[in-house]
């Protein structure tokens, strides 16, 4: 039996992973997915067989000790969320209450995605349908890219990152962790971008951008320092 064990219960994201799975198995093959989140506005997922029913273990109502982590080890453990803050949270909980490390996590992607064979690629990341990954691009852990996005050739992306549907990531381009691209923004080549920097939809970036900011346009401007919201 092939174990399949999601942390979190964010629908978009499940669906995605779900869909993927399906694409991934044989129909005859045996699976068991278990999703297990620490969360009380649960809401229910509908899906295809062979995956309905699905197991909800809500950790905030059950004993540490009904939760066994040693059963993760013959598992391939994935993160339900396509949202970066939410994604950090998920791995610092159950790093913290079960020590689940990152390499513990698994690198999943739907079956259409094209990922070159000198690309790298770090643990617990997800990559939808039709994304493209040229070579020697570096993808670091816990960062999920969206459907119809690529990534150029030398490209490093950081870790917990987060790239949305239809964006365009240009060769020799690094980007920081914790950073956010919207639908459908493109990215030059040769562009530094910095840590937990959100780029807008549709935006155009020329040239680098520094770190806690917010930017986007045509071309793509810095319109918030997110370290003056801190007090």
């Amino acid at each position: 039996m092939k174990k399949y064990i999601i942390l979190g219960h964010c629908n978009n994201a499940l669906s995605m992973i779900l869909e993927s799975i399906q694409k991934l198995n044989n129909k005859e093959d045996e699976i068991n997915v278990n999703i297990i989140h620490n969360e009380n506005d649960i809401y229910d997922l509908y899906y295809g067989n062979p995956y309905k029913p699905f197991k909800r273990i809500n950790i905030k109502n059950t004993p540490a000790d009904d939760f066994q982590p040693l059963s993760l080890m013959n598992s391939t453990i994935l993160i339900a969320s396509m949202d970066t803050d939410k994604r950090i949270e998920i791995f610092n909980y159950f790093r913290t209450k079960y020590n689940i490390q990152h390499m513990q996590y698994n690198f999943i992607f739907h079956p259409s995605t094209i990922v070159a064979s000198t690309a790298e690629i770090g643990h617990g990341c997800y990559f939808g349908p039709n994304v493209s990954i040229a070579p020697f691009a570096q993808i670091k852990n816990f960062t999920y890219i969206n459907r119809n996005a690529s990534i150029g050739h030398h490209t490093v992306i950081g870790q917990f990152c987060t790239l949305n549907p239809g964006c365009n990531i240009g060769g020799n381009t690094v980007i920081g962790s914790s950073v956010t691209i919207g639908i459908g923004a493109n990215v030059f080549d040769n562009i530094i971008i910095g840590v937990n920097t959100t780029i807008g939809a549709g935006s155009v970036v020329t040239k680098n951008i520094p770190s806690n900011c917010i930017a986007y346009g045509i071309p793509a401007k810095i319109i918030k320092n997110k370290n003056k919201n801190k007090k």
